[in-house]
């Protein structure tokens, strides 16, 4: 005689065993008025001037598909996309997964923990570094792209200018006005 939550998890591994098909990478690119690394990400994602600004996701097993998707400008497009994704593939993998899942949550979209797979606990389990720069060269022998921590700090976090002045609402103009490095943070 199984619980309930026993008989979900056997399931959902006859169902969607551990495979690459079954899987698909998230990352969310956000926008937030409170420092996340001060006041924690409950804090950051609960604070009204919050917003997702893009999102990239990889299907993995067979061809490989890679989606960067402008949430800022096609919101309705990312969130079809996303839970395309989500109907179609059981597992969601994602570095520092607790993140995508509270954006998630955000967005309405409620995914049990059970669902992820967190790259930066099995990197941290190979004995690489948990932080994504530090364990891509240890582990894959590529590198987070050099220009992502300008990239973050010109469209994820608000001027102190703009923060001084009360402005705390993303500023769309960032976009227009560096249209090469919005595209480029897509590819981050």
């Amino acid at each position: 005689q199984y619980s309930t939550s026993e008989r979900e998890d056997i399931m959902a591994v006859t169902l969607f065993p551990l495979k690459p098909e079954n899987m698909f990478g998230l990352d969310f690119e956000t926008y937030g008025a409170v420092d996340l690394t001060v006041h924690g990400l409950e804090r950051y994602v609960s604070d009204p001037h919050f917003r997702v600004l893009r999102v990239g996701m990889a299907t993995l097993g067979g061809a490989t598909n890679i989606y960067d998707l402008d949430w800022v400008c096609n919101e309705s497009t990312a969130i079809e996309r996303l839970e395309e994704l989500l109907r179609k593939r059981y597992y969601i993998v994602a570095h520092n997964a607790g993140f995508e899942r509270r954006v998630l949550k955000k967005l309405g979209l409620d995914i049990a923990a059970k669902r992820f797979i967190d790259s930066a606990v099995c990197a941290s389990a190979l004995g690489a570094a948990r932080a994504l720069e530090a364990a891509a060269p240890q582990l894959l022998q590529g590198h987070k792209m050099e220009a992502g921590k300008n990239l973050i700090r010109l469209f994820s976090i608000p001027s102190k200018e703009r923060v001084q002045n009360g402005e705390l609402e993303f500023d769309k103009e960032l976009i227009e006005d560096n249209p090469r490095d919005w595209d480029l943070f897509g590819r981050y």
